[in-house]
């Protein structure tokens, strides 16, 4: 998939109201080589969407304290963010 039907894709959940796949799309885009192989993208997909359900509940928990739980889990969002693509280094073309 070339960047540009990714992207497109991606649009085209998110306007549909299905961001967790358009989330999901660009991840593939942005982070997995691809070449890597059906198998890996499935347990791949399977940790994503964990990982979206548990934030789900998290940000849940965190609106019904208060809004500095809501800063704290954006910021902590932004440095793993920051993080995971520091060590993942440039998308190999």
């Amino acid at each position: 998939m070339t960047d540009k039907e990714a992207e497109a894709q991606a649009r085209a959940h998110a306007t549909a109201g299905n961001l967790v796949e358009a989330g999901w799309v660009m991840a593939i885009l942005k982070g997995v080589p691809d070449d890597l192989p059906e198998q890996e993208k499935f347990v791949l997909r399977g940790a994503f969407f964990a990982g979206a359900k548990h934030m789900l509940h998290v940000m849940v928990g965190a609106e019904r304290r208060d809004e500095i739980d809501m800063q704290k889990l954006v910021g902590d969002l932004r440095e793993e963010l920051n993080r995971f693509r520091q060590e993942l280094g440039p998308k190999v073309q």
